[in-house]
Order: C-alpha cells, then sequence, then structure tokens
C-alpha cells in the first residue's frame, strides 16, 4: 500500500487554529485581563496579521474563566438589517450549553415562527420594520443571559469599522446600548483598515471617541518566527539550513507572509535534504505566481501618485528624501498627500520618517520591477 502523502505543515490560506498562536502572549494576557475587568479595548490589525487567531485563543481562554463569548463578524456590512441579523447568528452559533439554549429560546420569542395552517411548513416573519428596536434587543443580549445565567460575555465585533458602511452609521446606537452594560459584558471592537478605526475611535465628534483601550499587533519577533518554522521543517525531516534567514528576513514579521514564504519553501526542499540558495529562488517564484493577480489588482487600483509614493517608501523608509523624490519625478506635496492616503488605507504603517509597506512581499516586488520577486534590484538604492 503506498503511504499518504505528507502533509505541508505551513497552512497560508486561512487563519490558524488558536493553539498554533505564534509569540502573543503579552497581548493575550491582556485582552483576557480587560475581558475579566470589564474593559473594553479595541484591537488594530493589519490583515493577515494574525488577529483572528488570537481573537480564537482569548475566547478559549475567557471561556475557561466561566464567561460566555460571542464573535460577530461585521466585514463587508452594508445595512442595518444586515447588522442585526449578523449579531443574531452570532449568538446562535457562539454560544455553548445552557447559555447558548437560553439565547435561542430569547431570539425566538423575539422573532416567533408561525405555522401555516394545515401543512407542516413553517416560515420566519418579516423582519420587524423597527428594524432599530430589534437591534437594540440583541445588542441587550448580555444582560439578559447575565440575569438567567449569572455569566458574563465577551462580545467580538470583529471589522468593526465597516460599521460605518451603514446608513445611518451604527456607531451611535451601539454606544448608546454597550454604555448601559457594566459588569454584564466586556467588548473588543477588533479592525483591520487602520484610517477607519482612527475615525472611529479616535475623532472627538464620534461616539466611540475615548471609550477603548488600545490595541495594536505588531510584527512577530523573529526569533519565535524562527524557531517555529525551523522546528517545523525538523519534524517533517527537513533541514530549513541557511535559508531560514533569508526567510525571516524577507517576511519581516508578518505573520501570513512568513507562512506562505515557509510553504513554498518546505515544497522546495526534499525530505531528509536542506534547503539551499536555489529551492530558495525557486519557492520564491511559486510564491510570485500564487500573489501575481493580487498584486497586480493593487496596483492597477492605486492612483499615479500613490504607485510613485509606494514605491518611494519601498525604497526608502522616508519616501519625501529630495533625492527618492526627484528619480520618481514626484513632487514633495504630491508625494505628502499619496503617503497620508496610503496610510489611510492600511498600506502602509510605521512613523512618518520610518514608514514601510505593510505586506514585505509586495516591497519587494515593488522594488523589483513589478516583474516577479526574483529579478535582481540593478539600481543601487542607498538614500
Amino acid at each position: 500500500m503506498a503511504k499518504p502523502a505528507e502533509l505541508n505543515p505551513f497552512d497560508f490560506s486561512k487563519p490558524a487554529r488558536a493553539e498554533e498562536l505564534i509569540d502573543r502572549e503579552d497581548e493575550l494576557g491582556l485582552l483576557v485581563r480587560l475581558a475579566e475587568g470589564h474593559t473594553n479595548c479595541r484591537l488594530t490589525a493589519p490583515r493577515r496579521y494574525g488577529k483572528t487567531t488570537l481573537l480564537k485563543r482569548v475566547r478559549s481562554e475567557v471561556e475557561k474563566l466561566g464567561m460566555n463569548t460571542v464573535y460577530v463578524n461585521f466585514y463587508g456590512l452594508l445595512s442595518v438589517h444586515e447588522a442585526a441579523d449578523r449579531i443574531e447568528d452570532a449568538y446562535r452559533q457562539s454560544l455553548h450549553g445552557k447559555a447558548r439554549n437560553l439565547a435561542v429560546g430569547l431570539i425566538r420569542t423575539f422573532r416567533p415562527s408561525m405555522k401555516i395552517p394545515k401543512t407542516e411548513i413553517r416560515i420566519e416573519p418579516a423582519v420587524d420594520p423597527e428594524v432599530g428596536r430589534r437591534l437594540n434587543w440583541l445588542l441587550d443580549l448580555p444582560i439578559k443571559l447575565m440575569s438567567s445565567t449569572g455569566q458574563s460575555t465577551l462580545v467580538v465585533f470583529d471589522e468593526f469599522q465597516d460599521i460605518l458602511a451603514t446608513k445611518p452609521a451604527l456607531d451611535g446606537l451601539i454606544r448608546s446600548r454597550l454604555e448601559q452594560h457594566e459588569s454584564e459584558a466586556s467588548y473588543v471592537f477588533a479592525g483591520s483598515h487602520p484610517g477607519m478605526m482612527n475615525r472611529l475611535f479616535g475623532d472627538r465628534t464620534r461616539p466611540f471617541y475615548g471609550q477603548a483601550r488600545s490595541i495594536r499587533l505588531q510584527p512577530l519577533p523573529q526569533v519565535a518566527l524562527a524557531e517555529y518554522i525551523g522546528e517545523r521543517f525538523a519534524r517533517s525531516d527537513r533541514d530549513i539550513g541557511e535559508m531560514l534567514d533569508s526567510l525571516i528576513g524577507a517576511a519581516r514579521g508578518h505573520p501570513q507572509r512568513s507562512m506562505m514564504l515557509a510553504h513554498f519553501l518546505w515544497e522546495r526542499t526534499s525530505r531528509g535534504g536542506t534547503s539551499d540558495a536555489a529551492s530558495w529562488q525557486l519557492a520564491l517564484d511559486d510564491v510570485y505566481v500564487e500573489l501575481k493577480d493580487e498584486f497586480d489588482s493593487v496596483w492597477n487600483g492605486l492612483d499615479d501618485a500613490e504607485r510613485r509614493t509606494l514605491a518611494a517608501i519601498a525604497i526608502s523608509s522616508d519616501p519625501l528624501k529630495k533625492k527618492v523624490l526627484d528619480d520618481l519625478q514626484l513632487p514633495r506635496s504630491t508625494a505628502r498627500d499619496a503617503r497620508d492616503r496610503l496610510i489611510e488605507d492600511g498600506y502602509v504603517q510605521g512613523e512618518l520618517r520610518e514608514l514601510e509597506l505593510v505586506d514585505p512581499l509586495l516591497s519587494l516586488w515593488v522594488l523589483r520591477g513589478r516583474q516577479r520577486l526574483t529579478e535582481p534590484v540593478t539600481q543601487s538604492y542607498e538614500y
């Protein structure tokens, strides 16, 4: 009988399992303490930075403390009706045991099903025309759970910035209900769009201004990543060798990009063998094929000033240096405005004179002339 194919230990296609969390112990401990102390917080991280995996682990640890947890994902939200549906679904799917049974019963009481006479068909009534009343009621479910079970609830609102897309924006309504919750609930407002999250929590005119402690995920430490990747190569009878340094340097602490690079390098390293420069170059070619359409989409979605400014930031952490701007034929005022838009849209992070592209592989692609990841840089960029 043929032996089953060996499984690649690096899966970059979806969030890692809670138990696969890499070196986020400080953030994990803080989030759990804040939840236990009924202190609300906002967690901001670029997309694919491990936010979802961290939140899974937080929920697991909080449940061990006897709290309920509910996870609501607002990604792509379009309407108030949809927000109410997502919150209702989250209570049905996230809770366990007595708390879930109670929540389902309460929800069915609020929205009872009706049986069509002389049939076994049951239908749900039309959505309550006073959708605001329904949403208020759903937002107050932690109070009802606490009253019946004695357990408080941690509610995670993921991609929270998307509540700004509804008409009207939902931050005022949500804030008006949540401020009534004391020991009954604590909240994590998580988001992957820094500009919109800053608008929600940093604008004095908005309801959530100053209402949640700020936590921002940083790149993963290189030591922790090196240990994680090297150990999994070794477990599968492969030696990553000196290419570990190349991989860690290229990934720059980006969780998902680290796993992608490790995945394709593992594929190019034979069992019992050691990764070398040839296998690393082949892995980069594989990664380029994987990401080409994504990078083309990003590039084509930028205007000319944003493209040139993105290239300037890939070249130099201070894109407003005169030589950088001259080489790219980019006026300083134009670069400054485009830089601010790129930060707002989440393509760029850091302090104003220490900027970098959030995606290290996009940065590498830009430097390689938007052609591939392995093309040697023909111009010396020493600014």
